[in-house]
């Protein structure tokens, strides 16, 4: 659902390391909550302080999730009145993430009405954990549904249909302003056919990531690569995506194979190289896009000066 942060912020790039990351926000967060209280529990404008900041982090992380966790189930179950009612329970949960601490804060009237507080924190609690156990459902429901709505389904299950996806549109570059390299590769779904993007990005320039430039500016002139050490090549490549991707690829998926020289499985209307005179001016880049020069003929060489001028000398 958030798939942008991946290109935006870097320590978001590897599921692991944010993961990783958020567990140790929440840690410190919560060690430094309570010692403050513990070290100034005399400071009553200081306890408020951290009520505050409690109440707001524990909201923007309820609405965060929530809408991460409602959003992939509707894609199942698409339903105005479920979403409706799944927002409302949301609603109750922020409520008391702000009528609960107000009660400690201010006091007063507030009090009187504590036990609705506490009932919309439980059914709150609860709507998030039914959301979590929801979510890890909806893949396997996906492929039972994918069943039921296929003519052919002769009514009996052997297994269960995985999702496939379907390369669409590759772009490669490097952002300056981020000053990391990119692969970034459009996929539409087997399952309900809608497109999403996924973005993949890396600091340091590497060898795999130096061959998907030439793979790009290969089937931007429709030409086939060949090497010695192509499955040595391949294999990096797909290695590099999946290091870092939530859509796992295998060599089948991203290489179409025609007698031994190999191609992106997608239009060449559809590859995109961007910051070309960057790229370009990186040594590695340059050096493993010229191991497969040999392999252009005079149209292609032409073709390729065209639309990547920066290339004109590497070929």
């Amino acid at each position: 659902v958030f798939s942008t942060f991946k290109s935006r912020f870097p320590w978001f790039a590897n599921p692991d390391k944010w993961v990783l990351a958020v567990l140790f926000f929440f840690i410190g967060i919560t060690i430094l909550f309570t010692s403050i209280e513990r070290m100034f529990y005399d400071s009553q404008w200081l306890l408020n302080a951290i009520i505050v900041i409690d109440s707001l982090i524990s909201t923007i992380t309820i609405l965060l999730v929530s809408y991460a966790l409602i959003k992939n189930i509707l894609q199942l179950w698409n339903s105005k009145p479920l979403l409706y009612f799944l927002v409302f329970l949301v609603t109750l949960f922020v409520l008391s993430q702000i009528y609960l601490p107000a009660c400690l804060i201010v006091g007063g009237k507030l009090r009187d009405y504590y036990s609705f507080g506490l009932i919309a924190l439980l059914l709150g609690i609860n709507t998030l954990g039914l959301l979590t156990l929801s979510f890890f459902g909806v893949y396997q429901l996906q492929s039972v549904r994918q069943l039921l709505v296929d003519p052919k389904f002769d009514g009996h299950v052997t297994q269960t249909t995985e999702e496939k996806v379907k390369l669409m549109a590759v772009e490669v570059g490097y952002d300056e302003s981020e000053k990391h390299y990119f692969i970034s590769m459009t996929f539409e779904s087997s399952i309900n056919q809608q497109q999403y993007v996924e973005c993949v990005t890396i600091s340091k320039l590497l060898k795999p990531f130096a061959n998907w430039v030439s793979f790009v500016i290969a089937r931007s002139v429709n030409a086939k690569l060949g090497h010695d050490d192509m499955a040595i090549i391949k294999f990096r490549m797909v290695q590099l995506w999946n290091k870092y991707a939530d859509t796992k690829l295998t060599q089948d998926d991203l290489f179409h194979n025609d007698l031994g020289r190999f191609e992106l499985k997608v239009s060449a209307d559809n590859v995109v190289m961007s910051n070309e005179k960057f790229l370009h001016s990186r040594y590695l880049i340059r050096s493993s896009f010229e191991e497969f020069k040999t392999l252009f003929s005079e149209s292609d060489k032409n073709a390729i000066a065209e639309k990547f001028p920066e290339f004109r000398k590497s070929v």
